[in-house]
């Protein structure tokens, strides 16, 4: 595979300390992008013409695309495209992202995308309820996560409201807009109904709650 094929492979950007342990030299690189097959978007740093923007985004401030940023690339459901793009930054800083910091698993591939547990986790710390459970849904429906499996990677009282997400789902929806009627409907559910009765000429109502 030659270094253009590499990149395209590695999501069209690369650090090119990333390169060097593919095999591929200095001196290839530099010919490369003399020859314009790659660009240098900075020293440590090329990408192909073209790349994408939310790699290059992500592999210029040394991270890694996560949360609702990465769940299109994990082929799961997510409710809305976030504003802002979600990052996995060990350390350092991403004008502009939401950085997440911390990380249990690896990635397994070589794109900058958190592996799945690290963005359904970052996702259940960081999104509204209704979303982090529509990604973790979806998750769940394809087999790739157990509820038990991230309830005790959400340890302590700091995640009791991660956890709590976790109640909202089962794996057996179908999409996620029926992730979100369920959620609807177990919130009508939930609020107390009002018991309305009128006296005389009906020009007096009194209401309580029905119990």
């Amino acid at each position: 595979m030659d270094l253009a094929g590499y990149l395209g492979y590695a999501g069209s950007v690369a650090r090119t300390a990333t390169l060097l342990q593919a095999g591929f030299t200095s001196n290839g690189i530099r010919t490369s992008v003399a020859a314009g097959e790659i660009r240098r978007l900075r020293h440590g740093v090329v990408a192909l013409p073209g790349a994408r923007a939310d790699f290059v985004a992500a592999v210029l401030a040394n991270g890694t695309l996560t949360c609702a940023s990465a769940a299109p690339f994990h082929g799961i459901w997510r409710l809305h495209e976030p504003e802002r793009l979600h990052l996995l930054c060990a350390h350092g800083s991403a004008p502009g992202a939401v950085v997440h910091r911390a990380s249990l698993v690896p990635p397994e591939f070589p794109q900058p995308v958190a592996g799945l547990t690290d963005t359904l986790l970052h996702a259940l710390r960081c999104l509204p309820p209704v979303d982090a459970a529509v990604m973790v849904e979806s998750a769940l429906l394809q087999g790739r996560t157990a509820l038990d499996y991230l309830r005790q990677r959400l340890p302590g009282n700091r995640n009791g409201a991660a956890r709590a997400v976790l109640d909202l789902v089962d794996g057996t929806a179908d999409s996620a807009i029926e992730v979100v009627a369920r959620l609807l409907f177990r919130a009508r559910e939930s609020t107390p109904r009002r018991r309305c009765s009128s006296r005389g000429s009906g020009l007096s109502t009194s209401c309580s709650k029905a119990s």
